[in-house]
């Protein structure tokens, strides 16, 4: 099973692949993301690298979900979507794939957010019934 680095790499090479196809500054962006990872020597991050089988969106969105997992703080979403504006920027241009998956990750972050305050009024409401009765 992958590292957690090793998960974050797959879904970058994902994000590059939304679009239909890879631009040359991504390819460069990845590849030299790789070396300073130390991800370069990983036999399945070299077959990602060689960029030879296109990653379906359906792919990328389930790799996403593995990562973040059923409750992910804010931090891990944020630190993603920084990740993956990395890789977005590095060809100044931002397709609405790559938007939509940026929205989609704040969202799980929004999501989150909105759960535990949820479960932090039910929790309260809770104690003050029980204190009622006591």
């Amino acid at each position: 099973m992958p590292d957690s680095n090793e998960k974050l790499f797959q879904i970058l090479i994902g994000i590059a692949w939304i679009d239909g196809e890879i631009q040359p500054q991504e390819r460069k962006y990845l590849q030299e993301l790789a070396t300073s990872r130390k991800l370069i020597q990983n036999q399945e991050i070299q077959d990602l690298l060689l960029f030879s089988q296109p990653i379906s969106k359906a792919q990328c969105n389930q790799w996403i979900d593995d990562y973040l997992g059923t409750n992910p703080t804010k931090e891990t979403c944020h630190n993603l979507i920084s990740e993956i504006a990395g890789l977005i920027y590095s060809d100044d241009n931002v397709d609405v794939e790559e938007a939509k998956i940026l929205a989609k990750i704040e969202n799980y972050s929004s999501s989150n957010q909105i759960i535990q305050n949820t479960l932090k009024t039910i929790s309260n409401l809770y104690r003050k019934g029980v204190k009622k009765l006591t």
